[in-house]
């Protein structure tokens, strides 16, 4: 991955089961568990970080990868409840998610706080 990722993963790693783990980590292991069962993923899609302000989320991430956020899209997305934005950096998407209700979405942000929520393959 491009030199932006290694900023990223260095300020804002992923947590599995309390430890944290790098983000191509985390990827080729869910790759791998998904191999194991029988499903082989044509691509990787997204990561889907949840957040409690989309736009500081956004302007963070900007700050920490030094790169800007292409193509982004947002949305409200009534049957889960929460605001989401989704937009490339380097060539990666990325899922940002905002509660704005109840949902598993904000019962994650309360009991985990702002952080990674899914990994999505296609």
């Amino acid at each position: 991955m491009a030199s932006s990722w290694k900023h990223i993963e260095a300020r804002w790693p992923g947590k599995v089961g309390g430890c944290e783990v790098s983000f191509a980590a985390l990827k080729r292991d869910m790759e791998s568990l998904l191999a194991g069962l029988g499903i082989v993923p044509r691509a990787f899609s997204h990561f889907g970080i949840v957040v409690s302000d989309i736009e500081k989320a956004m302007s963070a991430m900007v700050r920490i990868a030094g790169s800007r956020l292409d193509e982004v899209r947002k949305d409200w997305v009534q049957a889960y409840a929460v605001y989401v934005a989704r937009g490339h950096l380097e060539g990666t998407e990325l899922e940002f998610v905002q509660p704005a209700g109840a949902s598993f979405f904000a019962d994650h942000l309360a009991a985990e706080g702002e952080g990674l929520h899914h990994l999505s393959f296609r």
